[in-house]
Protein backbone atom coordinates (compact mmCIF):
# COMPACT_ATOMS: atom_id res chain seq x y z
CA UNK A 1 0.00 0.00 0.00
CA UNK A 2 1.50 3.29 -1.04
CA UNK A 3 -0.06 6.94 -0.25
CA UNK A 4 0.60 10.40 -0.92
CA UNK A 5 -0.80 13.15 2.19
CA UNK A 6 -0.95 16.72 1.23
CA UNK A 7 -2.54 19.23 3.44
CA UNK A 8 -4.51 17.18 5.61
CA UNK A 9 -4.98 15.71 9.05
CA UNK A 10 -4.98 11.60 10.00
CA UNK A 11 -6.04 10.14 12.83
CA UNK A 12 -4.02 6.61 14.38
CA UNK A 13 -7.87 4.35 13.66
CA UNK A 14 -7.29 4.19 10.50
CA UNK A 15 -4.44 0.82 10.43
CA UNK A 16 -1.19 0.39 8.95
CA UNK A 17 -0.15 3.24 6.34
CA UNK A 18 2.21 1.75 4.12
CA UNK A 19 4.80 3.15 1.77
CA UNK A 20 3.92 7.37 2.70
CA UNK A 21 4.64 10.47 0.75
CA UNK A 22 4.08 13.65 2.31
CA UNK A 23 3.74 17.31 0.70
CA UNK A 24 2.76 20.09 2.55
CA UNK A 25 1.31 20.25 5.79
CA UNK A 26 0.49 16.66 7.47
CA UNK A 27 -0.78 16.62 11.14
CA UNK A 28 -0.85 13.32 13.29
CA UNK A 29 -3.46 13.67 15.68
CA UNK A 30 -2.05 12.97 19.27
CA UNK A 31 -4.00 10.61 21.30
CA UNK A 32 -2.97 11.03 25.33
CA UNK A 33 0.19 10.39 27.88
CA UNK A 34 -1.98 6.94 29.00
CA UNK A 35 -2.81 5.87 25.29
CA UNK A 36 -0.65 7.75 22.69
CA UNK A 37 -2.00 7.28 19.03
CA UNK A 38 0.28 4.44 17.29
CA UNK A 39 1.14 4.81 13.79
CA UNK A 40 2.33 2.19 11.74
CA UNK A 41 4.04 2.78 8.56
CA UNK A 42 6.16 1.43 5.82
CA UNK A 43 8.42 4.23 4.95
CA UNK A 44 8.01 7.34 4.92
CA UNK A 45 9.18 10.09 2.47
CA UNK A 46 9.08 14.13 2.91
CA UNK A 47 8.57 15.99 -0.72
CA UNK A 48 8.39 19.61 -1.63
CA UNK A 49 8.91 21.47 1.94
CA UNK A 50 6.68 18.83 4.08
CA UNK A 51 5.75 19.18 7.34
CA UNK A 52 4.74 16.70 9.34
CA UNK A 53 2.79 17.83 12.47
CA UNK A 54 2.58 15.90 15.82
CA UNK A 55 0.12 17.67 18.33
CA UNK A 56 0.03 15.33 21.17
CA UNK A 57 1.93 11.90 22.24
CA UNK A 58 2.23 9.84 19.37
CA UNK A 59 4.42 6.37 18.20
CA UNK A 60 5.41 5.86 14.63
CA UNK A 61 6.18 2.21 14.18
CA UNK A 62 8.35 1.38 11.15
CA UNK A 63 8.61 -1.67 9.22
CA UNK A 64 11.03 -1.16 6.58
CA UNK A 65 10.31 -4.05 4.43
CA UNK A 66 11.70 -3.65 0.33
CA UNK A 67 13.35 -0.24 1.05
CA UNK A 68 16.67 1.38 1.01
CA UNK A 69 15.39 4.50 3.05
CA UNK A 70 13.15 3.58 5.84
CA UNK A 71 12.71 7.59 6.92
CA UNK A 72 13.81 9.88 3.78
CA UNK A 73 12.70 13.89 5.34
CA UNK A 74 15.58 15.50 2.50
CA UNK A 75 12.26 17.36 1.19
CA UNK A 76 10.49 18.69 4.90
CA UNK A 77 11.14 18.07 8.33
CA UNK A 78 8.47 17.54 11.56
CA UNK A 79 7.19 19.65 14.37
CA UNK A 80 6.15 18.39 17.81
CA UNK A 81 4.05 21.20 18.80
CA UNK A 82 4.02 19.74 22.65
CA UNK A 83 7.95 20.74 22.82
CA UNK A 84 8.44 17.11 24.59
CA UNK A 85 10.62 14.88 22.89
CA UNK A 86 8.35 11.65 24.45
CA UNK A 87 5.50 12.86 22.88
CA UNK A 88 7.00 11.89 19.01
CA UNK A 89 8.79 8.58 19.33
CA UNK A 90 9.81 6.82 16.38
CA UNK A 91 10.79 2.85 16.18
CA UNK A 92 12.51 1.14 13.50
CA UNK A 93 13.86 -2.24 14.01
CA UNK A 94 15.96 -2.76 10.53
CA UNK A 95 19.00 -1.69 8.82
CA UNK A 96 17.62 0.48 6.38
CA UNK A 97 19.22 4.16 6.70
CA UNK A 98 17.16 7.27 8.01
CA UNK A 99 17.53 10.81 7.00
CA UNK A 100 16.01 13.49 9.77
CA UNK A 101 15.64 16.83 9.13
CA UNK A 102 13.57 18.98 11.82
CA UNK A 103 12.26 22.25 12.18
CA UNK A 104 12.23 24.85 15.00
CA UNK A 105 9.80 22.29 16.94
CA UNK A 106 11.96 19.19 16.31
CA UNK A 107 11.37 17.51 19.73
CA UNK A 108 11.33 13.45 19.15
CA UNK A 109 12.49 10.04 20.54
CA UNK A 110 14.33 8.02 17.88
CA UNK A 111 14.42 4.07 18.53
CA UNK A 112 16.78 2.72 15.62
CA UNK A 113 19.71 0.97 17.46
CA UNK A 114 20.76 -0.81 13.80
CA UNK A 115 20.26 1.75 11.71
CA UNK A 116 21.97 4.37 10.25
CA UNK A 117 20.61 7.37 10.95
CA UNK A 118 21.25 10.84 9.27
CA UNK A 119 20.87 14.40 10.60
CA UNK A 120 20.21 17.30 7.85
CA UNK A 121 18.82 20.85 7.38
CA UNK A 122 20.91 22.91 10.10
CA UNK A 123 17.52 22.89 12.51
CA UNK A 124 18.10 21.79 15.95
CA UNK A 125 17.49 18.32 17.35
CA UNK A 126 15.56 18.50 21.20
CA UNK A 127 15.55 14.74 22.62
CA UNK A 128 17.31 11.56 22.06
CA UNK A 129 18.23 9.56 19.01
CA UNK A 130 19.89 5.91 19.26
CA UNK A 131 21.23 4.75 15.72
CA UNK A 132 24.14 1.67 14.88
CA UNK A 133 25.77 5.51 13.07
CA UNK A 134 24.44 8.87 13.93
CA UNK A 135 26.01 11.08 10.96
CA UNK A 136 25.21 15.28 10.91
CA UNK A 137 25.45 16.65 7.65
CA UNK A 138 23.76 19.88 7.84
CA UNK A 139 24.75 21.52 10.97
CA UNK A 140 21.95 20.29 13.44
CA UNK A 141 22.09 21.43 17.12
CA UNK A 142 21.43 18.29 19.05
CA UNK A 143 20.47 18.44 22.41
CA UNK A 144 20.19 15.57 24.84
CA UNK A 145 17.55 15.24 27.13
CA UNK A 146 19.01 13.64 29.91
CA UNK A 147 15.66 12.89 31.28
CA UNK A 148 15.20 10.29 28.90
CA UNK A 149 17.77 7.38 30.04
CA UNK A 150 16.27 4.68 31.40
CA UNK A 151 18.91 3.51 34.13
CA UNK A 152 20.54 -0.05 33.59
CA UNK A 153 18.31 -2.86 33.96
CA UNK A 154 21.25 -4.28 36.20
CA UNK A 155 21.84 -1.05 38.69
CA UNK A 156 22.32 -2.31 42.33
CA UNK A 157 23.71 0.92 43.57
CA UNK A 158 21.73 3.81 43.98
CA UNK A 159 21.28 6.38 41.05
CA UNK A 160 23.42 9.08 40.91
CA UNK A 161 22.12 11.29 37.70
CA UNK A 162 19.16 13.55 38.09
CA UNK A 163 17.43 15.38 35.69
CA UNK A 164 14.42 17.53 35.95
CA UNK A 165 12.58 19.06 33.56
CA UNK A 166 8.83 21.39 33.47
CA UNK A 167 5.95 19.81 32.58
CA UNK A 168 2.99 21.62 30.79
CA UNK A 169 0.43 18.88 32.11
Amino acid sequence: ISATLKDTTISASGGPLGNITMKGTVTLTGGTVANPAVYTMNSLTMNGNANMVVTGPVIINFAGVGVGTVIDMTGGGFSNTTNIPNDLVINYGGSDGMTIAGGTDAYAVINAPNSAITFRGGSNFYGQAIGNTISDQGGTNFYWDTSLNAPPPTNTTTFARVAMRELSY
